[in-house]
């Protein structure tokens, strides 16, 4: 074999080797793209899980807010009056009775007064006094459903008033009120603030007119 032939077979495997590999420059912009393309992918993943949640939490308020609306607009009666167990307690006659109306409570579970809740619960209001369209805790008002918690990753507030917050609708015609610690409220509405503990920006209302008697959601995403 020639000096020639040497030389040129030589030159080719040199091309089809250095073709065939990575160099270490390639190899670690790959593994930089892979990186980015996976941070991004989890970063949206997060994002969707927190609306998923926020949105979920929100329904379920609304969802019960427009459930105490039917039931007073079709006088749903029902048996007085339970303790937390669900016992007859002395205050109740055990008769069939139909409430002046239902009523969502909102309230914290640590107690005292603020803007912001994480409980909410239906009650029915069977007494015009000592507190008409507010949730009787003294006479033991019969509660119609059990405690909703609010997600603890979320935060919701409403302001203007001091908890607990009861917001009542009438039976048959489903007017709304509003009374919070202080008392009946005069203003025609309240704005239910949901966002992410985490992340401000993920945001939805629950704005309830008394007015106009509109409940609905705002959303920023």
């Amino acid at each position: 074999m020639g000096t020639w032939d040497m030389y040129f077979k030589s030159q080719t495997f040199s091309k089809t080797t250095d073709q065939a590999g990575f160099t270490l420059i390639e190899l670690m912009v790959v593994i930089l793209i892979l990186f980015i393309s996976f941070t991004l992918t989890v970063v949206t993943l997060r994002g969707d899980r927190a609306r998923r949640r926020l949105t979920s939490s929100v329904r379920e308020f609304y969802s019960q807010l427009i459930y105490a609306r039917n039931l007073a607009t079709s006088g749903k009666v029902f048996k007085d009056e339970l303790d937390a167990d669900g016992i007859p307690n002395a205050v109740g006659d055990g008769l069939v009775d139909v409430p002046n109306g239902y009523g969502l409570r909102v309230y914290s579970s640590s107690g005292g007064g603020g803007t912001e809740f994480d409980r909410h619960f239906i009650f029915g209001d069977l007494y015009i006094n000592p507190d008409l369209m507010e949730y009787d805790i003294v006479n033991m008002e019969e509660r119609f459903t059990n405690n909703i918690a609010i997600e603890p990753r979320l935060r919701v507030d409403v302001g203007g008033i001091t908890l607990p917050l009861d917001i009542f609708f009438e039976t048959e015609w489903g007017t709304i009120s509003f009374a919070d610690a202080s008392g009946p409220l005069s203003g025609a509405t309240l704005t239910f603030v949901f966002t992410d503990r985490n992340d401000a920006a993920l945001r939805q209302e629950v704005i309830i007119n008394k007015d106009t008697s509109q409940i609905y959601v705002k959303s920023d995403f």
